[in-house]
């Protein structure tokens, strides 16, 4: 995806790690968000102590998911379900322009946009090195 800002900066997200972009979920729908994850993560411990992991994991993914995969695959997509509720901010490199997206606008190119009121670019850029990526140390 790619759309231009009003500065003429053209905002690309066609990979990964960008720093302009984040993602973030309403405060509102936090609890709702964390609790159905929490509770998904939770079905599949116990289907994998109780020794139906497979099943857990055919019902959840479909007959053709990758039963071969690593634990931690598994519970990587599994928490994927953040995203389900999460919608994406860009910032522009150039002006600073930020673009929320709209809630009742999801998965549809139509931005709220905010000019900040001071030099502060790069506010959502990460607080860790790209060497440093896991951060639950």
């Amino acid at each position: 995806m790619k759309f231009q800002c009003d500065c003429g900066h053209i905002i690309r997200d066609q990979t990964d790690y960008l720093p302009y972009k984040a993602t973030f979920i309403p405060d509102e729908d936090e609890e709702a968000v964390f609790g159905a994850v929490t509770r998904s993560l939770e079905a599949f411990i116990i289907a994998r102590e109780s020794g139906k992991q497979d099943d857990f994991l055919r019902v959840r993914f479909g007959e053709g998911y990758l039963q071969a995969l690593t634990t931690h695959d598994i519970l990587s997509d599994l928490l994927i379900e953040l995203t389900r509720s999460a919608r994406f901010i860009y910032e522009c490199e150039i002006c600073g322009r930020v673009f929320i997206q709209k809630q009742s606008e999801y998965g549809k190119n139509v931005y709220g946009t905010y000019i900040p009121e001071d030099n502060i670019r790069g506010v959502l850029q990460s607080q860790h090195t790209h060497s440093d990526k896991d951060i639950s140390q």
